[in-house]
C-alpha cells in the first residue's frame, strides 16, 4: 500500500508561495520521491490519528488493513490545515429510474432483481416488440447510472433474441465471464468493506469542500497510476483503485464517484477528452457552481498543497486553457473561485 509522506507534504504547503500551476499528467516513474515514499511504516503524526473500530468478521478486519493507512494520511494533513468552509449547493440528484417510462420501468425492475442477486435472466426481445432493443438498453443504461458498482461484475448480453446477464469477476474483464457467484460476491462484499470503512472514519464537522478533498486524498493515497494500462479496459476499475490499488484515470474517476454517492455529495463522471487525448475526470459542485475535478492530476502532486487543491476544484476558466472537453452535454464547469 501506497503512504504518503506527510512531513514532506506539511513542510510544502507551509513554505509554498508560488501560484497555482497546471495539473499534468505526470508517469509514476517520473513523480519526485520527495512527494511520494513507499516507505512501510506510518508517522508519528499517522500513529495518533484514532480510528472507529474495524467492523467485526473478515470483510471488515479486511477493508481495515487495505485503506486504514490512506485514511490516516488523510486525516493528518486535514486537520494540519483544513480547507474552506464552503457548502455544495448542488441541486437534488435523483435515480435515472424515476425518468424512465412505465414499460421501460418495468425492464429496469427486472435488471435490478437479477443483477442484485448475481442471478440469471432471459428477456425475450422478439415478444417485447419493435423498441426492444432500445428500451432494454434504456433501462440498462439508467440500471447502471443508478447502481454503479454493479459494472464491476455484471454486462447484458444483447446479441440474440434472449437477451441474459454475462457476469465476471470484479477487477477483470466482462471477456472473461464466470458462474462463480461466490466469488463475486466476496469480492463485492469486500469493495463495500473497504468504502463503507471510508465513510465511517471521515473526520467529523468537514464543510462539503473538506469531504471531497478527504474522500480525494483517501483515493490518490491508495491508489498509484496504472503505467502498465493493465485497468484501462475494465468497465469499473473503482474496484482497482480502492482494493488493488492501481488504475488508470477511469479507476479514479470510478472511485470518487461511488463514495461521493455513499457520502451523499454530488459528483458526476465525466469522459472526453484532454488537450486531445481521452481521459476521464469528475465533476462537483461547490457554493451552487459546477467545478471539474480530476484525481489522476491531484495524484502527480504533493497532497493539500496548491497545485493539489486546485486539482480537486478546477476552474471554467482553467477547464479552457487545459482543452477538457466532456463528450456529454451539460457537463461543463461553470465554478470561477479558487478554493484553497
Amino acid at each position: 500500500m501506497k503512504i504518503k509522506n506527510i512531513a514532506f507534504a506539511i513542510t510544502a504547503i507551509v513554505v509554498s508561495t508560488m501560484l497555482l500551476t497546471s495539473c499534468v499528467l505526470i508517469p509514476p516513474d517520473f513523480t519526485s520521491d520527495t512527494q511520494k515514499s513507499t516507505a512501510t511504516e506510518t508517522t508519528d503524526d499517522a500513529k495518533t490519528v484514532i480510528l472507529p473500530q474495524a467492523d467485526s468478521g473478515i470483510y471488515g478486519q479486511r477493508a481495515s488493513e487495505i485503506i486504514d493507512g490512506a485514511i490516516k494520511d488523510a486525516t493528518v494533513i486535514l486537520r494540519a490545515y483544513p480547507v474552506a468552509d464552503v457548502s455544495s449547493g448542488a441541486p437534488k440528484q435523483t435515480p435515472r429510474r424515476e425518468s424512465l417510462s412505465a414499460s421501460v420501468r418495468g425492464i429496469y425492475d427486472m435488471l435490478l432483481d437479477a443483477v442484485a442477486s448475481v442471478d440469471a435472466y432471459e428477456w425475450n426481445s422478439l415478444a417485447y416488440g419493435e423498441t426492444a432493443f432500445s428500451d432494454f438498453m434504456e433501462a440498462d443504461e439508467a440500471l447502471r447510472a443508478d447502481y454503479p458498482e454493479f459494472r464491476a461484475y455484471y454486462y447484458p448480453d444483447v446479441s440474440g433474441n434472449v437477451y441474459r446477464p454475462i457476469y465476471f469477476l470484479p477487477g477483470s474483464s466482462y471477456d472473461y465471464p464466470t458462474d462463480d457467484k461466490k466469488e463475486i460476491t466476496a469480492r463485492m462484499a469486500l469493495f463495500e468493506a473497504v468504502s463503507k470503512r471510508i465513510i465511517d472514519c471521515m473526520p467529523s464537522g468537514l464543510s462539503d469542500f473538506g469531504k471531497y478533498c478527504y474522500l480525494a486524498a483517501v483515493i490518490t493515497g491508495r491508489c498509484e497510476y496504472d503505467g502498465s494500462l493493465s485497468t484501462s479496459g475494465l468497465p469499473y476499475p473503482a474496484y482497482n483503485a480502492l482494493i488493488n490499488g492501481s488504475a488508470v484515470c477511469s479507476g479514479y474517476t470510478s472511485a470518487l464517484e461511488h463514495l461521493c454517492g455513499k457520502a451523499g455529495l454530488f459528483c458526476n463522471r465525466a469522459d472526453g477528452t484532454k488537450d486531445g487525448g481521452n481521459h476521464a475526470w469528475n465533476r462537483i459542485c461547490l457554493d451552487g457552481d459546477f467545478y471539474y475535478c480530476d484525481l489522476t492530476a491531484a495524484d502527480a502532486e504533493v497532497p493539500y498543497s496548491y497545485a493539489w487543491l486546485g486539482c480537486i476544484a478546477i476552474t471554467a476558466d482553467r477547464a479552457r486553457r487545459e482543452n477538457y472537453k466532456p463528450f456529454r452535454e451539460n457537463m461543463t464547469a461553470t465554478g470561477t473561485v479558487e478554493f484553497r
